[in-house]
């Protein structure tokens, strides 16, 4: 094999490592700020619904990124059970009213 070929060879594959380990470095840089924005914005719901409490704080600076996941899939099933509660309650609001128009109609027919 050529010295040239070598070379070459040699800088492809040492290219190829700084490659993997970069895109390697993005993908954990990228994880970690993915944490870092989840865990301030639990911070901000503990600021602003319970009144900063410091040992919830304290909490969630102790909470393991896992831990942080399983928090924040919780809180959005929570909303999403929350916003599903509030069109059954439009709808049984608007449907109650309608009942209402409907008994005051047949009660005033009868008179």
């Amino acid at each position: 094999m050529k010295t040239s070929t070598k070379v070459i060879l040699g800088v492809t594959v040492a290219g190829a490592v700084v490659a993997s380990g970069a895109i390697l470095s993005v993908k954990f840089a990228g994880e970690k700020f993915a944490h870092a924005k989840k865990r301030h914005q639990v911070k901000g719901f503990v600021r602003d619904k319970l009144d900063g409490n410091e040992k919830i704080m304290a909490m969630v600076d102790k909470l393991s990124d896992e831990d942080l996941d399983h928090v924040t899939a919780i809180a959005g099933k929570v909303k999403d059970s929350k916003d599903h509660i509030s069109v059954y309650g439009n709808a049984l609001k608007e449907n109650t009213q309608d009942l209402k128009d409907k008994l005051v109609n047949f009660v005033e027919d009868l008179m």
